[in-house]
């Protein structure tokens, strides 16, 4: 049996970001998404999740890139910049090339939003997967792991991996995508026994986001997937994200995101191709 399910990244991380996912939630149109507990927005996203109880799974989105650590940022000083706030991706991934990325320190942080989730949500995450795919690459990754094999076996795991068929003809962040996936192969273990992914789609850049038949030819691609998952990172036009996370074309994609998961002929496709939409953690 052939299943995909659809989860949406940065639950939490603004107002207008967290109401169109749980919109897309409650109307069926995705199956999971994952919260940022770091941010200053996610206490009351948590408590509008619980309030809907929508139809989908909530996970958690661990963080090295965007806002402020949970841990005191003396005790996790590889981490944080002057201002105390984490590193942007691009001087993240600077730190870890030169070595600068301490293992001890990212799992306190991870260990610290890990618990905040459970304060926050009364349970464990139901999914996981890191924002920015931050935990694919050394010495995060072996932090990512271990953390990853102490949550519950049925915990589903995201997957950030490609077939050269989707690199080659799927236009948009081509070059990211292909480091990504080789990056995951290469030091990323294989999970076992938890529900995952075969095969990830909807890592692009802002601009390709504007094609209305940009997901439905990725899907179509990739449809030699027995699970397939579509990564999304919807929203409506959400001001809080500026110099937190984006430009505003950054905001321009998420509501891009978000009307190429309502399109009903996505959603046709998928049925079409012998899919069967599932729960994250049914992704076995």
């Amino acid at each position: 049996m052939k299943k995909l399910t659809i989860v949406a990244d940065d639950y939490g991380f603004g107002p207008e970001t967290s109401r169109a996912i749980l919109e897309l939630a409650n109307s069926g149109h995705l199956q999971g998404t994952v919260l940022m507990v770091n941010s200053p927005y996610a206490p009351q996203a948590v408590r509008d999740w619980q309030l809907s109880q929508p139809n989908a799974e909530l996970g958690w989105h661990p963080t090295l890139t965007s806002d402020r650590p949970i841990s005191d940022p003396q005790l996790v000083p590889s981490l944080v910049a002057k201002d105390g706030n984490f590193y942007p991706l691009k001087q993240f991934l600077q730190r870890i090339v030169l070595g600068k990325i301490r293992a001890t320190e990212v799992e306190a942080e991870w260990q610290a939003q890990l618990q905040r989730f459970q304060e926050l949500t009364g349970h464990l995450p139901q999914l996981v997967n890191c924002h920015q795919h931050c935990g694919i690459f050394p010495p995060v990754s072996k932090v990512w792991h271990q953390i990853v094999s102490s949550l519950p076996k049925s915990t589903y795991v995201r997957n950030v991996v490609e077939s050269p068929k989707t690199l080659c003809r799927i236009q948009g962040a081509s070059i990211k995508r292909a480091i990504l996936s080789i990056s995951h192969r290469l030091f990323i273990s294989q999970w076992s026994g938890n529900p995952q992914n075969n095969a990830l789609v909807g890592v692009t850049d802002p601009k390709w986001v504007a094609d209305p038949d940009f997901l439905i030819r990725w899907v179509k691609t990739a449809s030699t997937a027995t699970r397939l998952e579509i990564c999304c990172h919807p929203g409506y036009r959400d001001e809080s994200l500026i110099g937190r996370d984006c430009s505003t074309g950054e905001l321009i994609r998420r509501e891009g995101e978000r009307k190429l998961l309502l399109d009903m002929h996505l959603r046709r496709l998928i049925g079409e191709l012998g899919y069967q939409i599932v729960l994250p953690t049914e992704m076995q």
